[in-house]
């Protein structure tokens, strides 16, 4: 697999989880969750992307 699908598959994922987070402490605020999600999932993207570019 590439290093993009890679680290796009972890950021996908890692926003979900992030959003199922926010909505349920928010008590379902969808305006916050989306932001976080959406924060966390550029995070997640850019650290995978340097990562990978380390090992291989």
């Amino acid at each position: 697999m590439s290093n993009f699908l890679i680290a796009l598959l972890v950021s996908l994922s890692a926003s979900a989880w992030t959003y199922n987070k926010f909505m349920k402490t928010t008590g379902s605020n969808t305006r916050n969750a989306v932001g976080g999600a959406a924060m966390a999932g550029v995070l997640a993207f850019l650290t995978m992307i340097v990562l990978l570019s380390f090992i291989n």
